[in-house]
């Protein structure tokens, strides 16, 4: 992509990323989509990142079996925020991410993360840290 084209698509996508969060986040308080309010902001997120995706700037591939067992662990090394949008849009709730601690501090993500039942790790934990995670994913 040129360097024009990347200008031109992000004068476009992050207005509509930030219009798309501040419209549909509130909703979630208000609208209660699974039984639970994790499950809720599953839901919210995977139709978030699906309106985000559906902009028309850019094509989504997926090369392969396109379903996702469940259970399922899917192992990505994220580069970009859009990646965590193509995770949310291609795999249906319950969904659930693992990030580390401090993202947590993050207004709008820290949030979405806690009421999501999303999984945290604290880096530089070692063996402890994948304890915790284990015991964090058995509880959820």
């Amino acid at each position: 992509m040129s360097a024009i084209a990347r200008g031109l698509w992000s004068v476009y996508a992050w207005p509509a990323f930030v219009a798309n969060s501040a419209l549909r986040y509130p909703l979630v308080f208000l609208w209660r989509r699974g039984p639970t309010v994790a499950d809720s902001f599953q839901r919210w997120m995977h139709g978030w990142a699906r309106v985000n995706l559906s902009g028309g700037l850019y094509r989504t591939v997926v090369d392969g079996p396109s379903d996702v067992p469940s259970p399922a662990v899917v192992v990505t090394n994220h580069q970009h925020i859009f990646d965590v949008q193509l995770i949310a849009a291609l795999v249906p709730p319950p969904l659930r991410f693992v990030a580390r601690e401090e993202v947590l501090d993050v207004p709008l993500i820290g949030s979405v993360l806690r009421r999501g039942g999303h999984l945290t790790v604290a880096r530089g934990a070692g063996a402890a840290a994948n304890e915790a995670v284990i015991a964090q994913a058995i509880a959820a």
